[in-house]
């Protein structure tokens, strides 16, 4: 949410000073539920509010543009108001008798006016707030239902009955154990924010730095089915901290049930469609996940998937996840007259015969052998260029020869600038697109490429950093200004 102010204009549904106060509550409780709360639109003496519910049914609420006035040409001088309500629907008074304005019920308040931004700052400061003097916390959605909200503790998701309960969205846990939510944003050189607080958010690599961890370039997308998509379950594992979870779809391909019951294992089921997350996994984490799964005594294999499509909350499709996948014959998939049956059907369905321990399961991936771990490279075997790697450009001759099929013209959110230096840079922007190519390789020989790209990229040096992006629907991978960030003429192609 921008801290700029908005003008009456911009709320083009809103008719009157009324209109417009009901409009900004309603944004305000958007914004919240963005950050993985549970918010509802209530009462407060004929003005709107929204009202975040706390887990023991009391409530904070902020009332936008309390005495604002439309005709004034200083709209920032509109108050907000911020209580907290009984569970009866009454107005709490300040514990510490302290009072605004003569009146003990509210809680705290801000002269930002249209300033959105910060006028959602005051409804969290009020939280905070309520949280010392009342030990108030926000409600924990129900499984399935919400987000997780900014520093929900990570215990808050069961992990029985199985396969435990899980947010909505992408999130990450943090040294503490804690909850954030993790959004796309095409601002961010990563490509995603974690959500700080309502209105604040930081990109995902320069929170993953700040807690002394890999970026995303340096992680393994994992497909996480089953007990491993919950945040306890992240933490009974004895996960390496901080942890990174991407919500994703998995079409053609569903968590089954085994012959040996639970847990689930991973299967190709046709035009099926289930939510999962994709984890992103440093070697750590894959040593640890070896172990759950029980890979060295020969439970799951980890392969690398090439059936079915399993595609990010930003839409980007993860062209070879690697996936832990049940091998011995209790993990194989249970049939019912000859096909699979997904853990998302409440009964196991009647049929001819279950059968399944004597069924080889069909191949869904490339089997990595024991000990050995899919790189980053290999599970995103895609790099999109935009300036001297181009077909026909001066170092087009680096990758030509290992280029698997006809580079796809694609573009990408970006700000693309003439460095002048004879190269161009590309910087993380959201309000701008950049042209270039989509170059598919041999996963086998991206680590190799990357290699050589790196240097060309001075990524060591700090010149280009890499990163997995969004390429028109495809997750590749892209480098980004660093030091030469902003650097020259802003241009629409190179």
């Amino acid at each position: 949410m921008a801290d700029t102010p908005a003008s009456h204009q911009d709320f083009t549904d809103a008719d009157d000073a009324g209109a417009v106060q009901r409009q900004v509550a309603r944004m305000v409780a958007d914004a919240m539920r963005d950050a993985g709360l549970t918010v509802e639109i209530g009462d407060y003496g004929g003005f709107a509010s929204a009202e975040v519910l706390g887990g023991d049914g009391r409530r904070v609420i902020a009332v936008p543009l309390y005495d604002w006035d439309p005709e004034d040409d200083d709209a920032r001088d509109g108050c907000w108001e911020y209580a907290v309500r009984d569970c009866d629907g009454e107005l709490l008074p300040l514990p510490d008798d302290d009072e605004w304005w003569g009146c003990p019920d509210i809680w705290h308040v801000a002269h930002v006016g249209l300033r959105l931004g910060e006028g959602i700052d005051g409804l969290t400061e009020a939280m905070s707030i309520a949280g010392e003097l009342l030990g108030w916390k926000p409600a924990v959605a129900a499984a399935g239902t919400g987000r997780v909200f900014p520093g929900q503790s990570a215990t808050d998701y069961a992990v029985d009955p199985y396969p435990g309960t899980r947010p909505v969205g992408s999130w990450v846990i943090d040294q503490d154990e804690r909850c954030w939510p993790v959004v796309p944003d095409e601002a961010m050189p990563s490509g995603w924010a974690v959500v700080a607080a309502p209105n604040s958010r930081v990109c995902l690599d320069t929170w993953l730095t700040g807690q002394g961890a890999a970026p995303l370039a340096g992680r393994v997308p994992v497909l996480s089915y089953g007990s491993n998509a919950c945040p306890g379950k992240v933490l009974a594992n004895m996960t390496p901290l901080p942890a990174v979870n991407l919500a994703c779809e998995m079409e053609g391909l569903a968590s089954v049930r085994c012959t040996g019951g639970a847990p689930v294992t991973l299967a190709s089921v046709p035009k099926h469609t289930e939510t999962a997350v994709v984890t992103m996994a440093t070697p750590a984490d894959l040593r640890v996940l070896d172990v759950v799964e029980g890979r060295r005594g020969g439970w799951y294999t980890l392969q690398t998937l090439h059936t079915g499509r399993v595609v990010l909350e930003n839409g980007a499709r993860v062209p070879r996840p690697a996936a832990y996948v049940g091998a011995r014959p209790e993990r194989h998939p249970l049939l019912v007259d000859g096909r699979p049956v997904p853990r998302t059907l409440a009964a196991v369905p009647s049929g001819e015969g279950h059968t399944g321990d004597a069924t080889v399961p069909e191949p869904i991936g490339d089997t990595v052998p024991v000990p050995e771990y899919p790189s980053p490279g290999e599970c995103i075997p895609a790099v999109f260029v935009y300036g001297t790697l181009m077909p026909g450009r001066t170092r087009w001759h680096l990758i030509a020869d290992q280029v698997t099929s006809e580079p796809w013209p694609a573009r990408i959110f970006g700000d693309l600038r003439d460095t002048g230096y004879g190269y161009p840079a590309l910087t993380a922007a959201a309000d701008r697109k950049a042209p270039g190519v989509l170059c598919s390789f041999p996963p086998e020989t991206m680590t190799g490429i990357l290699t050589v790209l790196d240097q060309v990229e001075g990524t060591a040096g700090g010149l280009f950093s890499r990163h997995p992006r969004n390429i028109g629907g495809v997750l590749g991978w892209v480098y980004l200004a660093d030091k030469c960030a902003g650097t020259g003429t802003a241009i629409d192609a190179w």
